[in-house]
């Protein structure tokens, strides 16, 4: 009897300790209470398996617009912030430069209590979580904003590396930012109110310039532009300067013209153009303007600059290839403060035609891509064959074979002097080929078109 009583307590005190230790177990990979954290501090920190993420309860900022900064060596960083019903009001994940975090000009009601959480990219989206050291940051927002038809001086420091203007816009707003600077590579970033990136550019401005635009504003509210340079620790002076447009439509086959006054420098027109077009741009102003053109494809790369190519003094873009479908824009510019009239005109160029026999796809520093096409036949066997003429290696090819606007075949190859691809046809008609050699120097190919079955 005695044993039978010792069994049934021993029986009682492991169901006892069980739980506790599974509820133990449980909790080891939980986020931490959320520490304090006010306007003005930086602390240190360190993500583990056991906590991947760190909540940070901010403190004193009712009315403030803040930065907050997230930085490590050792992970991807991801920041996010929630407001008192764990709604997230704000996120970023590499506006810091390299893997580094930042939000920008948050503001902060009053009598709100935001929570900061600190993590790493994998652990966000739910995949590996990285662990290491981090300094998290939070400063009051030096507020410099910036108007429609405004240009403003600044100077990056070696404590202020990039600045931030910012700007409320509307709904459908066509901007053009501009930074100018003779001291450094200069690099635009424009943000929307939750700190993502919806734009940024290098060298659009011309030479070492910046410029973002024309672009249409997503919605109405308020915007960042961020000024750095490309390398993100260049120091000097620099303009910035913000507009809102109106560009004018054109088409293929049109001629526009336009007059250049001492308010109107620059002349902006839009298109509708297509994967595979060779586009040709003039601009003649009778010798009366000195101008340059630019082509930026729909997502505000530039595709191609002139200033002197035409008659004269004057710009022309020649055999210019679209490698996307959607809106460009080119962009006209007086170089000198003449005024007068200039005719533009868009005109689109067949490409080279394989149904005609071999042709030379001829590159250069500036000619990069050239389209080519040929006529084809549902269910027939091809076969392109790119050699060099003389033996010469090329570094880096690319072949992109469409139809329909459906890549239909591929290659992609470096250090090689002949190449062929043979794929089947999927329907009748056009079939476009684009072909890219990236070693910016003289290179030929010849390429053939055989039809093998």
């Amino acid at each position: 009897m005695r044993r039978l009583l010792w069994f049934s307590l021993l029986v009682g005190l492991l169901l006892v300790v069980m739980p506790a230790a599974a509820q133990t177990t449980s909790t080891a990979a939980q986020v931490p209470a959320a520490a304090e954290i006010s306007v003005g501090d930086e602390v240190e920190g360190t993500l583990t398996e056991a906590a991947p993420s760190a909540e940070y309860a901010l403190q004193g900022a009712g009315g403030m617009l803040i930065n907050i900064s997230l930085i490590s060596e050792d992970f991807d960083s991801y920041l996010s912030v929630k407001d008192d019903e764990g709604n997230i009001v704000a996120f970023n994940d590499d506006s810091n430069g390299e893997r580094n975090s930042r939000i920008v000009g948050l503001s902060v009601p009053e009598g709100v209590v935001y929570t900061i959480v600190a993590e790493s990219y994998g652990q966000y989206i739910g995949s590996a979580a990285q662990t290491g050291d981090y300094t998290l940051s939070v400063s009051e927002a030096q507020v410099l904003r910036i108007e429609y038809t405004q240009t403003t001086e600044g100077e990056l420091t070696s404590d202020a590396l990039s600045l931030d203007y910012i700007f409320t816009g509307s709904s459908g707003d066509t901007v053009v930012i501009n930074q100018h600077s003779d001291d450094f590579d200069s690099y635009l970033r424009l943000l929307d109110a939750s700190g993502a990136e919806l734009s940024s550019n290098d060298d659009s401005g011309g030479s070492l310039d910046s410029q973002i635009g024309p672009f249409p504003l997503p919605s109405t509210g308020s915007y960042t532009i961020r000024a750095s340079s490309l390398s993100g620790e260049a120091t000097g002076d620099f303009t910035l300067s913000l507009n809102r447009i109106e560009s004018q439509a054109i088409a293929y086959g049109d001629s526009v013209e336009v007059e250049f006054t001492d308010k109107a420098r620059e002349q902006y027109f839009t298109f509708s153009g297509a994967y595979g077009d060779i586009v040709t741009i003039t601009a003649d102003s009778n010798r009366a303007v000195d101008t340059n053109l630019t082509l930026n494809d729909p997502y505000n790369s530039q595709v191609m600059f002139d200033e002197d190519g035409g008659s004269g003094s004057d710009p022309e873009i020649d055999g210019a290839s679209l490698f996307a479908d959607g809106t460009f824009t080119i962009i006209l510019r007086a170089v000198d403060s003449a005024n007068g009239t200039v005719v533009v005109t868009l005109d689109r160029v067949p490409p080279q035609s394989l149904d005609e026999g071999s042709q030379i796809a001829s590159f250069s520093s500036s000619r990069t891509q050239i389209p080519m096409s040929f006529t084809g036949v549902a269910g027939e066997t091809v076969r392109l064959t790119l050699s060099s003429p003389d033996g010469a290696v090329s570094s880096s090819l690319n072949l992109d074979v469409r139809q329909d606007g459906t890549s239909i075949a591929y290659a992609n190859a470096n250090t090689l002097s002949a190449i062929t691809v043979e794929f089947t046809v999927p329907n009748d008609g056009d079939v476009n080929l684009v072909i890219s050699e990236y070693s910016y120097t003289n290179f030929e190919f010849e390429v053939t078109l055989e039809r093998v079955g």
